[in-house]
């Protein structure tokens, strides 16, 4: 039987595990360029949900690679953002346009839509 784990998210794209605990990350996102306190929220095994970073505008997909790194789209400019250990962001790749899913292949090559 499902049960509801959030309320209050705005999951534009992908939502993801975390390898390391199984926790799930998910976004909340906003209307386009709304500034937001907190845009990352960390749902860990019990369901508990704790605020994580609010860092990133308009965060869209998530996803982690091999290594186990967390990296964050933004739609509202356009970068893949790497979320360090102490939860800041930091740019990756820019200029992609309305950046919102991503993934990574099992060679680690990462792809944004």
């Amino acid at each position: 039987m499902p049960e509801k784990l959030a309320s209050d998210v705005h999951p534009v794209a992908n939502p993801a595990f975390d390898p390391d605990d199984g926790s799930l990350f998910v976004t909340r996102s906003g209307s386009r360029g709304e500034e937001l306190p907190v845009t990352l929220f960390r749902i860990d095994i019990t369901g508990e949900v704790k605020e994580y970073s609010g860092d990133i505008a308009n965060p869209t997909g998530i996803a982690f690679s091999k290594d186990g790194e967390m990296f964050v789209t933004s739609r509202l400019d356009g970068t893949v953002y790497k979320v360090n250990p102490f939860k800041e962001a930091v740019s990756f790749a820019s200029n992609l346009g309305v950046a919102t899913g991503i993934a990574f292949d099992k060679k680690g090559l990462m792809y944004v839509g």
